[in-house]
């Protein structure tokens, strides 16, 4: 193994000189382009918190709207085995983890008929993207034959 003498004075080394440090040749750029990576993520982050935000909050207003809909099938079969109003409403609340005081059921029979509608109004919460989209709004309706 042979050693390396140390340069002389006017002898290429293979280094640059940045300031008062010595960096080899290609790190001031290697350095740089890692700088403009970070800027770039910094940039990026933000707007890609956003989005992930964003998914977060329409897949619980797509749960809670398939919750409105199974509440609404569930007191529409309550009504049409014999349930009164209130039986229905029961129904509603009880099918679905649906807030009793944000839902409203109106029932109306008609022949051999009965439809339910439910309302139900929902407060988006996700951070930051929620106070954006305000509070969602949600109606199902559903149709069944009498029994009995």
């Amino acid at each position: 193994m042979t050693r390396r003498r140390p340069a002389g004075p006017g002898e290429a080394t293979g280094c640059r000189r940045l300031g008062q440090a010595a960096w080899p040749a290609g790190r001031a750029e290697r350095l740089s382009q890692r700088g403009q990576s970070t800027a770039e993520l910094a940039l990026l982050l933000p707007v890609l918190a956003m989005l992930m935000l964003a998914l977060i909050q329409i897949g619980l207003l797509v749960l809670v709207r398939v919750m409105v809909t199974h509440a609404a099938r569930e007191a529409v079969r309550e009504a049409a085995v014999g349930g009164d109003d209130d039986d229905v409403r029961r129904a509603a609340a009880a099918a679905a983890d649906l807030d009793p005081g944000r839902i409203g059921v109106g029932v109306s029979r008609a022949g051999e008929r009965v439809t339910v509608n439910i309302r139900y109004h929902d407060p988006t919460d996700v951070p930051i993207v929620g106070a954006l989209l305000g509070d969602a709004r949600f109606e199902a309706q559903a149709t069944m034959r009498m029994e009995g």
